[in-house]
């Protein structure tokens, strides 16, 4: 038997240091996992696994799986759903595929070759059953161009689960038009918070609402943290794609569009520099409006919404014309259109909405996105006396104390409003860089500018 044959439950602990096996005989294999506790005195038992070898392989038979992504074997809440689909199905048997062993990304243009390769492998019937989002993969660029399996119809006819068992707000996160071509266990989320004694909760904290109040400040206080004109510049295009993107596809930003979003960079961001932090002494002083954090529980947002003694409003991550309110996703799979056994997959990836999975995503101090699941972490925030012990150790690095009921009302409510994810493609962003530098530097137009733009980011949404 090899060690994709052995099923290893997970530790219950969330951060262990884990031993090199013990070979006693051959017949038999000790693991040793040793807990890592925020506090050093903290002196909780080593697990013990002992492994005994059998006659048979138990597993001889199934059909096996792959999932395949960089990381997938450190992912926690991966290994609780492998395990317990592992053990649990007669049939099917999953196997991780790690691709930091079989792919080295060095640079841009090896990113660009091992992509290519990973979607030729895909498209000939090469690749895994199942994929991992950690670095590469634009599910839902791949699930229009037919490469992913579309889950909503499995879901739509399983008995066991329904949409009703998700957070709304991230079960249409997870959705690409009507199709669910992948899926997520947990998620953060993140972007400015800002200090209510400078601004309106009926603001609209647009790029362009947010440039007219910087010329409102008194002096000596700064809208933004230090962050760059062109980080600021590139973040309010790929936040809001859909401003620029018709029905065909086509993207087109026009040169006032361009003009504004100039002014918003140079007039609220630094200039040909590097972001040179998040400001929390400024913003504390109440010498800065905004401040940025990601926010992972309710112990986090508490905190956030202590620093300062008036009332803290959530912004989210300025576009031209709106705020993008941006989720998080901790792990993404979705399942291979070249895959033979579309079912079985399915049933691998609802297990990841079990319980055991959703709380091994509590038990590292994140947002699960199952409703139940959220709502118990909710509760535990307010009522700390229902934790277990490795619920409490998933907050190791933070207050621990109650977080008051409002306090957790505010932050159901900006969960309720996230309206994008993260995901951004990294490719896209490089072009929207390297075509508003210039123009930021007084080199070129906007005008110029933005017929630069327009064409070369249809040319790189064609080649997908």
């Amino acid at each position: 038997m090899s060690a994709q044959d052995t099923d290893i439950p997970p530790s219950r602990y969330v951060y262990t240091m884990n031993m090199l096996p013990f070979v006693t005989d051959e017949d038999h294999i000790i693991y040793l996992n040793n807990p890592v506790t925020h506090d050093p005195s903290d002196l909780d038992p080593v697990e013990v696994i002992l492994l005994t070898r059998l006659e048979k392989n138990p597993h001889e038979g199934k059909t096996v799986l792959t999932l395949g992504g960089w990381g997938v074997t450190n992912a926690r809440e991966i290994q609780t759903g492998v395990y317990q689909f592992n053990i649990s199905n007669s049939e099917y048997r999953i196997h991780l595929r790690e691709y930091t062993v079989e792919y080295l990304v060095e640079n841009g243009e090896s990113f660009d070759r091992i992509l290519a390769t990973l979607i030729s492998d895909l498209s000939s019937g090469k690749g895994d059953d199942i994929l991992y989002e950690e670095m590469f993969f634009n599910f839902s660029v791949m699930g229009r161009n037919g490469a992913l399996v579309d889950m909503m119809p499995y879901l739509e006819n399983d008995p066991d689960l329904s949409t009703e068992a998700w957070l709304p707000s991230i079960f249409e996160l997870m959705k690409t038009d009507d199709s669910l071509y992948r899926f997520f266990t947990g998620f953060t989320f993140y972007g400015y918070v800002g200090n209510a004694s400078f601004l309106s909760a009926s603001d609209s904290f647009s790029a362009q609402r947010l440039t007219e109040l910087s010329d409102t400040l008194a002096p000596g206080v700064t809208m933004f943290p230090g962050v760059s004109a062109e980080n600021m510049f590139v973040n309010a295009i790929l936040y809001g794609m859909e401003d620029y993107i018709d029905a065909n596809g086509t993207f087109y930003i026009s040169p006032e569009q361009t003009q504004d979003l100039l002014d918003y960079a140079l007039t609220c961001g630094i200039p040909g520099g590097s972001d040179v932090g998040y400001g929390q002494d400024q913003y504390v002083r109440e010498k800065q409006v905004l401040f940025y954090s990601e926010i992972g529980n309710a112990q986090m947002y508490n905190q956030i919404e202590r620093m300062i003694p008036g009332e803290t409003l959530f912004i989210g991550s300025p576009t031209l014309t709106d705020t993008a309110r941006i989720c998080s996703p901790g792990t993404s799979v979705a399942i291979s259109d070249a895959t033979e056994h579309p079912e079985a997959c399915w049933e691998f990836v609802k297990s990841l909405m079990l319980p055991e999975v959703q709380q091994s995503i509590i038990e590292i101090g994140y947002f699960p996105v199952g409703k139940d699941a959220f709502e118990s972490f909710m509760d535990q925030a307010i009522h700390p006396e229902l934790r277990t012990a490795a619920e409490d150790t998933g907050l190791d690095t933070y207050d621990k104390s109650a977080v008051p009921e409002d306090c957790v009302e505010r932050l159901k409510g900006i969960v309720d409003s996230l309206n994008t994810t993260d995901e951004v493609d990294y490719l896209l962003s490089q072009i929207i860089l390297e075509e508003c530098l210039p123009a930021l530097h007084g080199e070129k137009s906007a005008k110029d500018t933005a017929e630069v733009l327009n064409d070369r980011v249809n040319i790189y949404l064609q080649s997908y």
